[in-house]
């Protein structure tokens, strides 16, 4: 997961306002709670939730099984989702 601070909120708020960029959709911030007086709450096409938008009862429970298919297919000698292949290598 990247953070907020990957997004260079001035250079985004410039891109809205002035059309280059349509719309934009964050649910992390460079600071948080995000400040009233944040110059992003100025762009009318910007949709922002809460650092937490997958956290809908759906989104919980297609994480949750994620997670266990993925315990279940490592058991099973057959992991996947891996990042660091080498490391799995070593083990």
């Amino acid at each position: 997961m990247a953070g907020g601070a990957l997004v260079e909120k001035d250079a985004l708020v410039r891109a809205l306002h002035s059309g280059r960029l349509g719309g934009a959709g964050l649910d992390v911030y460079d600071t948080e709670p995000l400040p009233v007086d944040d110059p992003i709450l100025s762009c009318e096409q910007v949709v922002l939730t809460p650092h937490m938008a997958d956290q809908t009862p759906e989104g919980t429970e297609l994480l949750n099984e994620g997670a266990v298919d993925n315990v279940i297919a490592f058991l099973e000698g057959s992991p996947r989702n891996i990042v660091n292949p080498e490391a799995l290598k070593r083990s």
